[in-house]
Formats: C-alpha cells, structure tokens, sequence
C-alpha cells in the first residue's frame, strides 16, 4: 500500500472531548486527545507541516450537521439501522451546543476550514469492526503508556477504526452511504471498508458421543475432516443454507439448527474472506451417504482427526461441540495459521 496520512476522529461530550487517530500508510504515527476542536487542528497541522504531508482524507464518527435536513430519518443512518446496528440518529431539532452531536458539527467545520484538501468524511466504528478482515496496521502499545491513556483505550480504538474507513476510501475499497435531498448537501458520505466476502455454513451433526465430519474430497480444504456446509446462496438465510448443505453433502436432512457462533476467516495469500455461521444439531433423518463432495464419517467426539482437519478446529470446535457459542477470528497463510482470537460464550 502507498503512504498516505488519513485520520480518524472521535467524538465524545465536553468532558469526553475528541481522540484522533493518523494513519501513515499502515502505521498508526499519532494518537491524540483534547477536549475542544482547535486544540487538535493546531496539533494536526504541527504534524502536517513537520512531515511534509497533507492529510488525504478524515472519517468522523458523527454527522456534519447535528440536525437533519428534513423530518425524514438521514438514509444512511436507516441503512444502518436496517442492518442491525443501533443508531443515535440525527435529531430534527438543533441539540444544545455541548451535545456530541454538536460537537461532531464542530470539529467537521474546523477540519474543513484547516485542510482544504483533505475529503471530510463520516463513518460508523461498530460497523466498521465488523469488517476489518486483513486490516492489519502498526499499533505501537507504547502510545498508550499511561494510567490515564489506557483508560481512553476504546476511544483510541473509535479513532483508530475511523482512520481504516478513510485509507480504505483511498484506496478505492469502500462502500460509500449517501444521503438523500437536503441532508446530500449538508452531510458527508459515510463509508466502511468493504472487501468481497463469501457468507457460508458450517454444522455438525452429533450422535451421542460421536460426531459426523466428512473427507472434503475436492475444491477448498480437499484432503481435511471438516463439518458439512458451503456458500450461502442469494436468498438464502443461514440456517435454510445450513440445511440444504448437509442434505447435498452427506443425505442427512437436518430436523433442527441450533446456532454456535461464528467464525471469520482471512487469509494473507488469497483474496478470500469468509464469514462463516456455526451451527450444531442431534435431530436428523436418513443415512449418512458419500457424495461428489464428502466421504463422511462419524468419530468419538474425544477423539477428533486434528492432524487432518484445518489447524485452527482444534482451538475451537471442542467448545461447539460441548454445546457453547464461540466467535472466533482466524489469519491464515500457505494454510498456516498466523493468529486468531477465540471468545467462549457459556
């Protein structure tokens, strides 16, 4: 990736104040805090102008204007309603001027008046975090001595998140929300990091003390044991896939899904990202069958084939199939696994 210094902003009340984050390139170059807006521009500019840079673009966690241009709820705040997030939405009416939102208006107006040349835009760090596949960056932990800055973790981290949205908009692999009528005008594009993201199942059917895993026989992981699933089709939600994988890949025609979590998965040398939803059941029919696809097999659960499966399945799939939900995040490269994070949930 070439240099280029974009930054993040985060926006809190007057005794929260405002945390920034610059990006040059992949390294995380400044971590920052004030509580009012100038005190910040004269700090970004300091940096600017001694690196002899100019700032690319800005991500703010919070709208241009503090109100909507119409009654109408902003679109781009109904989209991200619709998809689940929870969304303070931009009043109709002007907040008090110590209102974040307020004050979102604020360091968007001053960020504009001091970098001409720098694109302002808003973006949304709980949705961004759901898309940091291969968003790797240099976070130097040193940045954060302190007491006081490591009680400001999560507000570096908005910051942080918010400077990824803008590089990615740099780079042109972005999606990009806009606006409707008015609020086009007054507010700013809001953006999120988007990579091609393959949406897919994962099951296990369990008998008493065993588990049915299968011989991928062909395609990706040929040669590995795994659980039976594949790509969520348009249309589809992640159970109806769930179900018409199994019955494809081993005869089986699964009665019940209990959902068990989700993993995510990139790999450093492939351009493919999955979004993978588990599930687990014990209520199936028929007989488990060979196909084009799998060869299955039904193995004690304390004795699981780990030299043969994907590296990762034994940090995690023990829990599964002990009945909890666990959300894992899992890097790999030439099939090496290079690191992951794993929570279990009871």
């Amino acid at each position: 990736m070439s240099e280029s210094m974009v930054c993040g902003i985060d926006v809190g009340g007057p005794r929260k104040g405002y945390h920034i984050c610059v990006l040059n390139g992949t390294r995380v170059e400044l971590l920052a805090h004030a509580t009012e807006p100038r005190e910040l521009i004269r700090l970004l500019q300091i940096h600017t102008a001694h690196r002899g840079q100019y700032i690319q673009a800005i991500a703010v966690d919070g709208p241009a204007r503090a109100q909507r241009a119409t009654a109408t709820i902003r679109a781009t705040e109904a989209e991200l309603a619709r998809r689940g997030y929870r969304v303070l939405y931009t009043p109709e009416e002007r907040p008090e001027p110590d209102h974040w939102m307020s004050r979102s208006e604020a360091i968007h107006r001053e960020c504009r008046k001091a970098f001409r040349d720098a694109t302002m835009l808003e973006t949304y760090p709980t949705a961004v975090s759901d898309r940091l596949f291969g968003l790797d960056a240099e976070f130097p932990l040193s940045l954060l001595q302190e007491k006081s800055k490591r009680k400001q973790v999560a507000d570096y981290l908005d910051a942080y998140l918010c400077a990824l949205a803008a590089q990615r908009f740099i780079c042109g692999e972005a999606e990009i929300l806009e606006d409707s009528g008015r609020d086009n005008k007054s507010q700013c594009k809001l953006v999120l990091p988007q990579f091609t993201i393959t949406r897919a199942t994962l099951s296990f059917l369990i008998r008493g003390n065993n588990v049915l895993l299968g011989m991928k026989k062909k395609g990706f992981g040929a040669g590995y044991w795994n659980g039976f699933g594949g790509k969520i089709e348009p249309g589809e939600t992640p159970k109806q896939a769930a179900v018409r994988e199994i019955q494809e890949e081993c005869g089986l025609h699964a009665l019940e899904l209990s959902p068990a979590g989700k993993l995510y998965f990139h790999f450093d040398d492939d351009p493919r990202r999955i979004e993978g939803y588990l599930f687990r059941t014990s209520r199936f029919t028929g007989d488990p069958v060979e196909t084009a696809e799998m060869r299955p097999s039904w193995f004690s659960i304390k004795d699981l084939p780990f030299e043969q499966m994907w590296e990762d399945d034994r940090f995690w799939l023990p829990y599964v199939l002990q009945g909890k939900t666990i959300h894992g995040t899992f890097r790999f490269k030439a099939r090496k696994m290079q690191d992951y994070s794993l929570d279990i949930v009871d």
